[in-house]
């Protein structure tokens, strides 16, 4: 039986990001609302500028808090500018996936007839 409630935890991300993820928990909260299901949101300060910041790229207790959560949603983080020392860009997504031991970052594609894409010499039928 699913459950009925589910606790998300939130990395807004920067830049575009909080507007992206706030429109995103508005649509979230229709689809649980129709279902008969509760979503709550803990959001945490996890990016690339926090870590310039504070020099720490997420805080042990909101790692915790993440660990926690019956899932993650995050926005888009990281800027250029921000680097680990050695110079490799923040990443946000790769402690998470590390640390959560996770395998891949799949996100579905369907490519639609007709539109611009940097995909342009494959058909709708080769990519869904």
């Amino acid at each position: 039986m699913a459950k009925s409630s589910y606790e998300i935890g939130l990395i807004p991300g920067e830049g575009t990001g909080p507007e992206l993820v706030e429109k995103g928990i508005k649509i979230l909260k229709e689809a649980a609302s129709a279902e008969g299901t509760n979503f709550s949101f803990t959001t945490y300060e996890t990016s690339s500028t926090f870590y310039q910041r504070t020099g720490v790229v997420c805080p042990p207790e909101e790692y915790d808090g993440l660990r926690q959560s019956d899932t993650i949603y995050t926005g888009p983080i990281g800027l250029p500018c921000v680097a680990y020392p050695g110079g490799t860009e923040l990443n946000v997504d790769i402690m998470l996936w590390i640390g959560f031991d996770l395998y891949a970052n799949i996100r579905p594609i369907k490519l639609l007839p007709g539109v611009q894409t940097v995909l342009k010499d494959k058909s709708s039928g080769d990519i869904n």
